[in-house]
């Protein structure tokens, strides 16, 4: 896995309260809903410092493929690497 996916996968497990996800790991089917999508949306923000729309991770349900969004969207705006930290409270 990505940095990215690792630090989005430690969103995932908090928020869907499962033990472990994967690249090809699909949000709804692990229970995610608009409001669990809302919450990762914020994580999100104060993680990777990217906006995220809500229908993109709708629409983009898997880590993997919501990992690469995030990274496109760190590298247009020409973002250094996350610290590490991954915001799980909100």
């Amino acid at each position: 896995m990505t940095e990215t996916e690792q630090l989005l996968a430690a969103m995932w497990q908090r928020i869907l309260d499962v033990d472990e996800v994967d690249s090809e790991s699909n949000f709804f089917e692990y229970g995610g809903n608009s409001m669990d999508a809302f919450r990762i949306a914020n994580m999100i923000k104060e993680t990777f410092d990217v906006y995220v729309p809500m229908k993109s991770i709708m629409t983009l349900s898997t880590l993997g493929s919501l990992a690469s969004a995030i990274d496109a969207e760190r590298a247009a705006a020409n973002l250094p690497a996350p610290d590490g930290t991954v915001v799980t409270e909100w």
